[in-house]
């Protein structure tokens, strides 16, 4: 019922579920898209309405952190860009490159 409570995908990504991790990234974005107003809610009812305090500090920032991660991911002296990208994105980049 709180999609922002917890960091799941950012879990997902450091388990290397990147399939997880991108599901749970859109289910977070999916239940935050409203028709006329685009917030993130402390909890919802069911897809569409959203409950609880809107504009939430904490929920905006967990999404942009998730996202953040999901592009930059840092683990003590690595960096991993596009993390959690979609792996089939890469089928059509790699011959690109």
């Amino acid at each position: 019922m709180q999609p922002l409570l917890l960091n799941n995908g950012i879990i997902y990504l450091k388990r290397e579920q990147i399939e997880h991790a991108i599901r749970c990234f859109y289910n977070f974005l999916g239940v935050s898209l409203y028709p006329d107003v685009k917030v993130f809610a402390e909890w919802t009812v069911e897809l569409g309405h959203g409950a609880g305090p809107f504009y939430k500090t904490s929920d905006e920032s967990g999404f942009l952190n998730s996202l953040r991660t999901f592009l930059i991911y840092e683990e003590e002296n690595k960096l991993f860009l596009a993390m959690g990208t979609p792996r089939d994105w890469w089928k059509i980049v790699k011959p690109l490159l």
